[in-house]
């Protein structure tokens, strides 16, 4: 009895390492590996031996499927993710290797972007982990990435249709901002615009094709997230030497900025507004991606008087032209908007463990 609670003991208790010292590099398996507590901590310290079994073909691909396939339904709540969560980890470890070996062909990136050619609801769990490791990929093999996705058609649009899940909003900001490079975001931008990837998200606020609040929530926040960092990137590229006089608001702007400033594009979000008439979610996204342009202007910025100068001159210019815009947009369209302000739709009753409220509880409590 000792020993037989000895060795279950020492079983649980062996390494990484034991296994790799027990087997040729090409007989272990990844459940060997994933089973002992430290292989995320021996991924990330870059175990040479390790590392020679994680790039596999068979343990790669077997890991990228763990965190795109849902789990067995007999495996019990509690480590139902656990082998997919090890494997997220043990893939962004930032390992060389393996991002190398995840790019090199079409066969994992088309596992991991697998999970999204369905039209089930996705598990937000897994897709989060594909979001993560998708996102280091593009920081760390960018080319690689951007040629895979310009070779994949079907990407955006199978991809957007699962928009009301909020990791698929962050893929899309790690594809805009994962990579350092500001000639690789430009770049990165000038082909999602080609496209037509803002005027596919604002369509989504339209209730009157898509009534799901989560679709106009998340479609809206993508929007003001990309108008935020788009014109903070445009803002960082002043230089000293650049010509006051000829600064305009397309100066520095990437291409999903330009779309955004385009008098079309403002249409587009307005007609959405009118066409939302009875959704309250819908309304109050539209306004949000209205007003996002002028909130996302900063107020401060650090450098030299003459940068100073520059960061001022071409904020006001901006702000300008989208005044300009806005007002040729709005005022054909004035009386329905004020109709849908002064009598927006009601919204849904709240439900309480006290009763059913609407507006005339509210009063009532109040």
């Amino acid at each position: 009895m000792f020993w037989s609670k000895f060795e279950s003991m020492t079983a649980k208790e062996s390494s990484v390492q034991d296994v790799l010292l027990a087997h040729e590099t090409e007989s272990v398996t990844l459940a060997s590996l994933l089973e002992k507590e430290d292989c995320i901590q021996e991924t990330k310290a870059r175990n040479p031996q390790l590392i020679k079994v994680l790039v596999r073909k068979d343990i790669l691909l077997e890991m990228v499927n763990l965190i795109t396939k849902e789990p067995p339904g007999e495996v019990d709540a509690k480590n139902r993710f656990k082998d997919a969560t090890v494997s997220c980890e043990m893939l962004n470890a930032d390992v060389p290797e393996m991002t190398e070996a995840l790019t090199q062909g079409p066969e994992y990136l088309d596992c991991l972007l697998d999970i999204f050619d369905t039209t089930e609801t996705l598990n937000p769990i897994l897709t989060s982990f594909v979001t993560r490791t998708f996102g280091l990929l593009i920081a760390r093999r960018p080319n690689e990435v951007l040629e895979y996705l310009s070779r994949k058609e079907a990407f955006l649009d199978m991809t957007l249709k699962h928009l009301n899940v909020t990791a698929v909003t962050d893929l899309f900001i790690r594809l805009i901002t994962a990579h350092e490079n500001d000639a690789f975001r430009y770049k990165m931008c000038e082909w999602l615009n080609g496209q037509s990837f803002m005027e596919k998200i604002v369509a989504f606020l339209d209730a009157s094709k898509t009534p799901d609040s989560d679709y106009h929530n998340n479609s809206a926040q993508l929007i003001c997230d990309i108008i935020r960092f788009s014109r903070e990137q445009q803002l960082q590229q002043l230089k000293p030497e650049d010509d006051i006089n000829a600064l305009t608001p397309e100066t520095y702007a990437n291409e999903l900025l330009k779309t955004a400033d385009s008098e079309a594009f403002i249409g587009l979000i307005v007609s959405n507004l009118i066409r939302s008439v009875s959704s309250q979610s819908a309304i109050v996204q539209c306004l949000t991606v209205l007003g996002a342009p002028f909130e996302f202007i900063p107020v401060n910025f650090e450098g030299n008087n003459e940068q100073k100068a520059l960061f001022s001159e071409l904020s006001l210019r901006v702000v300008n032209s989208r005044i300009e815009r806005y007002s040729q947009v709005l005022s054909p369209v004035i009386p329905q908007l004020r109709d849908i302000l002064v009598d927006p739709p009601v919204r849904n009753a709240l439900i309480t463990e006290l009763a059913k409220g609407d507006d005339a509880l509210a009063k009532r409590v109040g």
